[in-house]
């Protein structure tokens, strides 16, 4: 079984939401574990070589490195400030996305959207998504949308 971490707010929720249904929709389970920043998640069930989604919400460096040793299947996706500071020299190349900017929701939301479309992001957003935003922000759910404006205060 796969496992998603999502902060605990609506934006993280809504990031796990989506990757829960990515998986249904692909026939396939995951388990949903709701984190904060007040306790260090548990990461003892980890799997090898399962796949692992950190959404909304990022672990300490150390506790990626012990997630790494056991999968590299990790897609690790964030927008919060501290996270591009504990991890803009972190040696290791992970997929996912992690801007400033946009929801964590909307992130997630966007980036299965790419990894439907067979392009995996590492980091930042692709080309291709410069290049076709607008047709790609049209099939945003408007619920995604809402929860997005409110987390980053565009209102």
């Amino acid at each position: 079984m796969s496992k998603v971490y999502h902060h605990d707010d609506n934006d993280g929720r809504s990031s796990g939401f989506l990757v829960k249904k990515f998986y249904e929709e692909k026939s396939q389970s995951i388990e949903c574990i709701e984190v904060d920043y007040n306790k260090q998640p548990d990461i003892s069930s980890i799997q090898p070589d399962e796949d692992i989604w950190i959404v909304d919400y990022s672990f300490e460096p150390e506790l990626l490195w012990q997630v790494l040793e056991m999968t590299h299947n990790v897609h690790f996706i964030d927008h919060h400030q501290t996270a591009m500071e504990k991890y803009k020299d972190f040696p290791e190349q992970i997929a996912g996305l992690r801007v400033e900017g946009l929801a964590g929701c909307e992130l997630t939301w966007i980036y299965i959207t790419l990894l439907k479309e067979g392009i995996k992001c590492f980091g930042q957003l692709p080309t291709f998504f410069e290049e076709n935003k607008e047709v790609i922000m049209i099939g945003m759910p408007e619920f995604i949308k809402f929860i997005g404006d409110r987390d980053v205060w565009r209102w």
